[in-house]
């Protein structure tokens, strides 16, 4: 079977305002970024966004654009939103602190 494009995440999901995942984390970092390993984090957060959205075969892919493995009834938008509030950043980013 093969994956097909449903559109880039910010399309897709309310990212407030960020345009790819790596805005969404330094945003979510502040003004201190260079204290953490923001590639680590950013791998980790979509990795854990994925292991959710991975039930409902969707997942997001490096570069933030969202595949769908077969068809996919529920509402996308809602599932993107749902898989992201279920991955706690701030613990993520507190295990890739450098500093």
């Amino acid at each position: 079977m093969t994956s097909e494009l449903l559109g880039h995440l910010s399309g897709l999901h309310d990212m407030g305002g960020a345009a790819t995942l790596r805005d969404l984390v330094l945003s979510h970092l502040g003004p201190n970024p260079g204290d953490y390993d923001v590639p680590g984090i950013e791998a980790a957060y979509r990795d854990a966004v994925n292991a959710h959205l991975d039930q409902v075969g969707l997942f997001v892919d490096p570069e933030g654009r969202v595949y769908a493995e077969g068809r996919v009834d529920d509402d996308i938008q809602e599932t993107l939103g749902d898989g992201f509030h279920r991955v706690d950043l701030t613990r993520l980013a507190e295990h890739h602190r450098t500093r």
